[in-house]
């Protein structure tokens, strides 16, 4: 810029933003950007400057807004008379430092939100400053909720608007407002142990409830001081104690004294590793400083070999109400009582089981009020008789107990047995009146929940007709019975939430339960979108090419969805089918292909499924599997594989399905599924076929790799043509396949490197195969990492999509050259599933979260 100059005219898209110098004001803008005065010159020389239309800096925002993949050019534009520039700076993270030293600046923001930047430019003697906020989306949240268990509800003592979920898969959900939305709370919860996204128990600090603690499966004890925000390592059994891996499952503060709290072992299955151990342990930890720090003070060894039961599992703990150094403890042998002796630092272990109709507890409650103790009981054949129920301690006189138990079952209804429901999993009392209690189980013929008003009986709050009339989602079972896992209550009982074992809904009552809500859906019926918590795992996207908008989602634990909008989503395959795969037909309406299976059949599965004008229609795609269960061998239709992990078109149309366990298969209308090729191995986990016809196989195991066959219609041999096998995970974190096709290449993700192979080469002759090394985060470097999902684009060339179990998504928008971190806040999530919708004018890249449902993000289609 020469002598001087006005500002020209602004292209059009572009959004200036021009602050004042002197007083701060932030006016009002199209495009929702609001600016304010940061300037470092002296304000009466800025407001002469001003007076005699003397130089302003302007930022020039384009595009106005967008998210954290778009890559924003940011101008600094001087207006006014003034002289020639003598430096630029920009801040644009907001770090102080300078970024850029030119008149704009190219730059992507790392997080969602509000993004400050900042110009400053040295002209005529003088510093003038500018700053801009730049409204940034993330990933947007979409799909269904549900899926998962939810073992773990906890409401904030006198704040009934805070409160954590802990899911089974998932880590734990935090609300602020009333459980009306939920959000992930995972800071400091560390992703790298994959159980510690299992919670099985979270308590709140009565006296202070930003304190919380939370018990994965993994034995660790996670502090939380600022009301479940973060959290941060307080205790680790496996390392104080020295025996690897070990669970906890039950924690509670002690109403006595709240500095104390309790913290029991859990379920030993949980953790795989453990059970050939011939060894068995229980322990039962106390703090006396509100969790800070833990001592041992029961410690029990179980000789498996002649106790096959095994230790102990904690199933609820009941500190005494008046006493800090006595708790009840419910476990699925029988209730105990821990009494701290004083004089050893050890506790005194009780069992109180002999006047208890069997051993296995499922809730105790220590009240204040009479009677002292109320014990919930799973239901279990006594004598050939189903026991269970609730059970209250009375005075008498029992051997080596000196009180009794007896029957607390008034007002409960009898179950189609003809005998009183008995399987209880869930007893809770309102922590400001415990005459209060709510009590919740597993029925054969209904879902009730049932609440004491310390009127003499207790009073169904909820049943299966309640349920279906609320729109609650269906079916909620646990081993064939609708059943509640899990119940919080808040002061006054103000509120209610109660979860399900397996299905991960969860369901609130404000009136005592006159009314319910879901807490996990927005609508009622077969199509809803998640309030936030999402533990769903899905598997796979699918892009319908006949009909705009309509995207299809795999899931692990509930079969395969649909939606037209991106907001409601369909749910045309009831049941808990595994969906790997969906694969919409380029050549019919309305039609898609699922692979995947229901894991109890053991095979391999296809469903055809139509969707036109409202109408499902939907079928198995015949094949000579069968399954043999208690009614004998039935003939279901599937592949004789474990599960179908691949489909994909050929160019004649022909469907080829990769079969894990059984190889690849091409579908004939008539004829049914005919195995294709030789010499594959059967640990099959993807397939896709390429524009001239050749499959691509992706295997795991010992001879695994990639693999091609060049003609599958006349059959021949497959050939090896890279033999570094895929990641795979099939635990919650895993995803199928980790193989795509799409720029002209085939891309295979591995330990944390990608595989490009150029096709093209002829039978015998070996493709070019190149290996492509992905960025490490440095807190990921000595743990490393695999690839999960991998997406790739034909339309939008160069565009290359990479999931990972830690890392999040990774991008590449050069053919695979360089990669970068796409989305911070998936940064330590483990990516399931990727795909691209290439519908649209920018690619839309989907992305399943392990355990959290999946997001969306558009990806501006421009090559940088």
């Amino acid at each position: 810029m020469l002598g001087r100059a006005m500002m020209t005219l602004l292209p059009v898209g572009f959004l200036a933003v021009t602050p004042t110098q002197c007083e701060p004001t932030t006016p009002s803008v199209d495009g929702g950007v609001d600016v304010s005065d940061a300037g470092d010159a002296d304000a009466s020389h800025d407001a002469d400057a001003r007076a005699d239309d003397g130089p302003a800096l302007e930022i020039v925002v384009d595009p106005p807004a967008g998210s954290i993949a778009t890559r924003f050019r940011l101008a600094a534009a001087l207006s006014g008379e003034h002289g020639e520039p003598t430096a630029w700076r920009w801040d644009l993270d907001g770090d102080g430092a300078t970024d850029s030293a030119d008149s704009f600046a190219h730059h992507r923001f790392e997080s969602a939100g509000e993004a400050v930047v900042r110009a400053e430019v040295d002209v005529d003697g003088d510093t003038i400053t500018a700053t801009a906020t730049v409204p940034v989306e993330g990933w947007s949240l979409r799909g269904p909720g549900g899926g998962g268990g939810v073992p773990a509800i906890a409401i904030a003592p006198g704040d009934d608007s805070r409160r954590i979920v802990g899911v089974d898969c998932g880590g734990m959900r935090l609300s602020t407002d009333g459980g009306a939305t939920y959000r992930p709370t995972t800071n400091g919860v560390s992703w790298g142990r994959v159980a510690d996204d299992n919670m099985q128990a979270i308590a709140f600090r009565p006296s202070d409830p930003m304190r919380v603690l939370a018990l994965p499966t993994t034995g660790l004890v996670y502090l939380s001081d600022d009301g479940g925000e973060s959290w941060a390592v307080t205790y680790d059994a496996a390392a104080e104690l020295g025996i690897g891996k070990f669970p906890l499952g039950a924690v509670a503060f002690s109403p006595a004294d709240d500095s104390i709290v309790w913290v029991a072992s859990g379920q030993r299955n949980q953790i795989s590793d453990s059970e050939a151990e011939p060894i068995d342990r229980f322990r039962l930890l106390r703090s006396a400083d509100a969790g800070l720090t833990f001592d041992v003070v029961v410690d029990l060894e179980i000789d498996l070999a002649n106790d096959p039961e095994g230790a102990p599992q904690a199933t609820a703990l009941a500190p005494d109400p008046t006493d800090g150094g006595v708790v009840w403890v419910g476990t699925h042998r029988g209730l105990y009582r821990a009494t701290l002796d004083q004089a050893g630092g050890a506790a005194i272990w009780d069992d109180f089981s002999a006047t208890l109709p069997h051993r296995n507890v499922g809730g105790v409650v220590a009240r204040r009020s009479e009677p002292i103790l109320v014990v919930a009981m799973r239901g279990s054949m006594v004598n050939g008789e189903y026991a269970g129920g609730l059970w209250r301690r009375v005075e008498c006189y029992a051997p080596g107990i000196g009180f009794c138990f007896e029957p607390f079952n008034d007002g409960i209804e009898l179950d189609t047995r003809g005998s009183v429901v008995t399987d209880f999993l869930a007893l809770a009392a309102d922590p400001s009146d415990d005459t209060l209690l709510w009590a919740a189980n597993a029925s054969e013929d209904r879902l009730p929940i049932y609440r004491w008003n310390g009127d003499g009986q207790w009073a169904e709050a909820l049943d299966e007709q309640s349920v279906v009339a609320e729109g609650w989602l269906s079916p909620f079972e646990s081993n064939g019975k609708a059943a509640v896992r899990a119940l919080g209550v808040g002061p006054g009982s103000a509120s209610v939430v109660a979860s399900y074992p397996g299905v991960g809904q969860v369901h609130v009552t404000a009136d005592g339960g006159e009314t319910w809500a879901s807490a996990t859906s927005t609508s009622a019926g077969d199509a809803w979108v998640g309030n936030g918590l999402e533990a769903m795992l899905p598997r796979a996207f699918g892009f319908d090419p006949m009909r705009a908008g309509r995207t299809w989602v795999g899931y692990a634990d509930r079969g395969a969805w649909y939606t037209d909008d991106g907001e409601s989503f369909h749910w045309p395959v009831a049941g808990l089918f595994e969906a790997t795969v969906v694969l919409p037909d380029p050549a019919s309406d309305g039609r898609v292909w699922v692979g995947g299976g229901w894991p109890k059949h053991e095979t391999g599965h296809v469903l055809r499924i139509d969707v036109a004008d409202g109408a499902v229609d939907q079928a198995i795609v015949g094949g000579d599997a069968s399954w043999k269960d208690g009614e004998g061998e039935k003939d279901i239709g599937g592949l004789p594989g474990g599960m179908v992990q691949g489909l994909a078109f050929g160019t004649d149309g022909t469907l080829y399905a990769a079969d894990r366990g059984a190889g690849v298969y091409a579908f004939t209308e008539g004829s049914g599924w005919a195995p294709v090729g030789a010499g594959l191995p059967p640990e099959l986990i993807g397939l896709v076929a390429d524009s001239s016809g050749v499959l691509w196989a992706a295997v795991d195991g010992e001879a695994g790799g990639l693999y091609r066959l060049v003609d599958p219609i006349a059959g021949g041999a497959w050939e090896q043509v890279a033999g570094v096998p895929p990641a795979n995970d099939y635990e919650p974190g895993g995803s199928t396949p980790p193989l795509a096709i799409g720029g002209g290449y085939v891309w295979m993700g591995s330990d944390w490197a990608l595989y490009r192979v150029s096709p093209g080469a002829p039978a015998g002759q070996a493709p070019e195969v190149e290996e492509i090394p992905l960025p490490v985060q440095p807190e990921f470097e000595e743990e490393g990492d695999r690839v999960q999902a991998v997406a790739a684009s034909d339309r939008y060339p160069g565009r290359i999509y990479v999931g990972g179990m830690r890392h999040g998504v990774l991008a590449s928008r050069d053919g695979g050259t360089t990669f970068e971190l796409l989305q911070a806040t998936l940064h330590g999530h483990h990516v399931t599933a990727l795909g691209i919708d290439e519908r649209s004018e920018v690619p839309i890249v989907h992305a399943g979260i392990a355990c959290g449902g999946y997001r969306t993000l558009p990806d501006p289609a421009e090559v940088d």
